[in-house]
């Protein structure tokens, strides 16, 4: 009897080792399973995953180049009166803008001589090209014809004919302007000798807005043509230039006797044309 129970119980052991073996070699293989499954599924999110786009490279532009403006005078109120200079050779061409304070002329100098700092128009080969962005930046600033001081710098230039008393005809007179206390009294207009005494082989001044090109004197004549050719605008003299004294053109001429044009603007853009026409009186 104790033999039969005891291998009956044995025969209990072995058959409860077998199962729990058993139950053990299921939970490893479906962890297996599990593990496989997961595998399968990060490989297939791998393999189906949009390639990435790769960074893009970095351009880097050149920053805009600073236009090399400098002092050469300070207006009646103390604001700069600045000059750049572009180009380098023998010859030399001014252009000023800013003269009367509420025209176009300072916005289209200052964008001329931002243009040649670009490199986006050349300054002929021989030549340098000075350009004064504002001559009367008090009139710019208050938006006036005249300076701070109700003077017109255009008739303020020492010529032979400056009048303490402007020409009824006279637009600045119409305007209730003043031709200052005597010649070149105004800073400004002393700067402006004071540069001029450099040498200039042309000299040419914004203003606006006839849309025509003026010129002071015969030897102007073919610079002025030269200029209207390539701006656009025609060649005219102002309806009311026999009345003017003391003005730029008449002392340019008088001194110098070098081509002095006057660009009447029509508005405050620099198109191509206006500055091959500028660059014209390089010649």
């Amino acid at each position: 009897m104790r033999t039969g129970t005891n291998t009956g119980a044995t025969r209990g052991s072995t058959g409860e080792l077998r199962r729990r073996v058993y139950r053990r070699r299921r939970l490893i293989a479906g962890s297996v399973l599990v593990l496989a499954v997961a595998a399968i599924t990060v490989l297939a999110v791998v393999l189906t995953r949009p390639a990435e786009n790769p960074p893009a490279p970095t351009v880097t532009l050149p920053a805009p180049a600073a236009v090399p403006w400098r002092d050469i005078g300070v207006s009646s109120e103390g604001r700069a009166v600045k000059v750049a200079v572009f180009g380098e050779g023998p010859q030399a061409l001014l252009v000023i803008g800013g003269i009367h304070g509420d025209e176009y002329g300072g916005v289209v100098a200052r964008a001329f001589a931002k243009a040649l700092a670009d490199d986006e128009f050349r300054v002929p080969s021989g030549w340098a090209v000075h350009v004064i962005g504002s001559l009367n930046p008090d009139g710019e600033h208050l938006g006036t014809r005249a300076n701070a001081r109700g003077v017109d710098v255009n008739r303020n230039l020492p010529t032979d004919n400056w009048s303490a008393v402007l020409d009824p005809e006279d637009r600045s007179a119409q305007e209730g302007l003043t031709p200052g206390s005597g010649p070149a009294s105004e800073p400004e207009a002393r700067a402006l000798v004071d540069y001029l005494a450099r040498g200039f082989d042309a000299v040419v001044a914004l203003h606006s807005a006839g849309g025509i090109i003026d010129y002071d004197g015969d030897v102007s004549l073919e610079t002025a043509q030269a200029m209207a050719e390539l701006s656009g605008f025609p060649v005219e003299h102002l309806s009311y230039q026999g009345s003017i004294t003391g003005s730029l053109g008449q002392y340019v001429s008088e001194k110098y006797g070098v081509p002095m044009i006057t660009v009447e603007l029509e508005g405050p853009e620099l198109t191509s044309e206006i500055a091959a026409g500028l660059l014209a009186a390089c010649r």
